[in-house]
């Protein structure tokens, strides 16, 4: 059932008590003004007032974390250019790089100076007739650490990106 709207609310009764305190001196006009003002808040209006409040924080929230984000792409690692890395310059001899661009740099050092190695040794091998028995097997070494530092730069990649977007700092 609807309130009847001639008839005096529950606000106009408060108002109505509120002025007869003051015309009995029991409260001042400040006091009556402030409390006057109160009343005329609603409950809706106060509901109101409280949802905007929680959206504006939400909202800073989001362009806090989307701040933090953007951040955080800048520092990630592209796993296609892990990957171009450690596939063209493998192909040219300079296994490694990939580890170096993930921020591995010693296993990157590492890995290059052994394949520089390993891949001199063994053509220096094939070239002797005696050493191709053994510079053959170099060889397949040289091909088999090709493919590995292709996949291991790529899952270091991997690990480097996920471990920066949990944390929010580098992994190493």
């Amino acid at each position: 059932m609807e309130p009847d709207k001639d008839s005096p609310g529950e606000e106009d009764y408060s108002l109505m008590i509120l002025k007869n305190r003051l015309a009995k001196g029991e409260i001042t006009v400040k006091e009556f003004d402030e409390l006057k003002q109160k009343l005329g808040e609603t409950s809706v209006t106060k509901d109101i007032k409280d949802e905007i409040r929680n959206v504006s924080e939400t909202m800073e929230k989001i362009q806090e974390k989307q701040s933090k984000s953007a951040s955080l792409q800048r520092k990630m690692k592209s796993e296609t250019i892990t990957l171009l890395l450690a596939i063209i310059l493998g192909l040219c001899g300079l296994q490694g790089i990939g580890h170096i661009y993930v921020g591995r740099v010693g296993r990157g050092i590492g890995i290059l100076i052994g394949s520089i190695i390993l891949f001199s040794i063994s053509i220096a091998l094939i070239v002797t007739i005696v050493g191709a028995v053994i510079g053959i097997p170099l060889i397949i070494g040289f091909v088999v650490l090709f493919f590995w530092q292709i996949l291991d730069a790529r899952k270091l990649c991997r690990e480097y990106n996920d471990e920066l977007d949990a944390i929010g700092e580098t992994p190493w």
